[in-house]
């Protein structure tokens, strides 16, 4: 999955003394999520540059993910947290799973099928990511794990996130 996406020009890896590491245990962030999913929908960035975001911590989101997050903003795939005193990116922070499965469920095609959701955990999903998970299921991209759980709120892993995609192809 990792080599997958390395071959298609998605994942770089993150560059240690000139060495190139995918980092597969390590969480996925707001931003580098962006950045994926603008390679994987083969963007030119260029189009989204002029796109303003509404972002309260628009100033704080990194150059090297700015155009990949206006992009997804414009596409209405990242939609931001509604906080108290605005509506945030928070693009350093990790995805968790449930914000990871409605953002892909975004990214495709409406009209796919959608399984039931018999997680042991399935109660925990949030309501807003409750069908793009269940479409999501249904076309075999997730199965939860070894206890048939799916963790929504846990933080996504590189690797997890590597396979979702390669499944998604």
């Amino acid at each position: 999955y990792i080599n997958y996406l390395y071959d298609q020009g998605i994942s770089n890896g993150v560059l240690v003394d000139g060495i190139s590491y995918f980092n597969p245990d390590s969480y996925i962030t707001r931003g580098e999520f962006a950045v994926m999913c603008a390679r994987w929908l083969r963007l030119d960035l260029t189009a989204y540059s002029g796109v303003e975001l509404p972002f309260v911590d628009a100033q704080s989101i990194p150059s090297w993910c700015l155009d990949s997050v206006k992009a997804m903003y414009a596409l209405g795939i990242m939609q931001g947290s509604a906080e108290s005193s605005g509506l945030y990116l928070f693009a350093d922070r990790s995805i968790s799973r449930s914000e990871a499965m409605t953002m892909l469920g975004r990214l495709q095609q409406k009209g796919y099928a959608a399984a039931k959701l018999d997680f042991v955990d399935a109660a925990d999903i949030p309501v807003w990511a409750a069908d793009y998970m269940a479409t999501m299921v249904a076309q075999g991209i997730i199965n939860g794990d070894e206890n048939h759980a799916v963790s929504p709120a846990a933080s996504i892993r590189r690797s997890e996130m590597a396979k979702i995609l390669y499944a998604m192809r």
